[in-house]
């Protein structure tokens, strides 16, 4: 995402690919990544179930993708790993509908991000926790 080059219907039809633009999802306007990740308006309930909305409402004002990446290094660790999770089960979602699947429920995509950013926080915890147990225990974790 960082380098503007996922494979969005507007990325592939500026480098000369004939495609529709239109967002494979809601198909109502153009899909690039400040529509697909921000303003469409089934990301939008995801975005309202996991409780991050003010979030997404801020990185869909940024000018460039740049400053979208720089405003998410700047969360929190917690909040920063659901929105990674929410965009990249997003993108993992448009992609199964682009190849034909259901599109899931908001309710099931936001529950599967927040898990998702819970067991990244638990298992980084639980790697600290045994390096602290090692090292009081007079172990090299190494």
């Amino acid at each position: 995402m960082a380098t503007n080059s996922l494979a969005m219907c507007t990325n592939l039809k500026r480098t000369g690919m004939d495609v529709k633009t239109d967002c494979l999802v809601c198909h109502r306007m153009d899909e690039d990544g400040g529509h697909l990740f921000f303003k469409c308006k089934y990301v939008k309930q995801i975005w309202r179930q996991m409780g991050p909305d003010n979030i997404r409402e801020k990185l869909k004002d940024q000018r460039s993708v740049m400053n979208v990446v720089e405003q998410i290094l700047m969360l929190g660790r917690p909040i920063q790993l659901k929105v990674l999770f929410l965009m990249s089960n997003w993108w993992n979602e448009r992609n199964r509908i682009r190849e034909g699947e259901k599109r899931r429920d908001a309710s099931e995509l936001a529950a599967l991000s927040s898990r998702q950013a819970e067991e990244e926080c638990c298992m980084k915890s639980r790697v600290s926790l045994s390096r602290l147990v090692l090292l009081e225990n007079g172990k090299d974790p190494h």
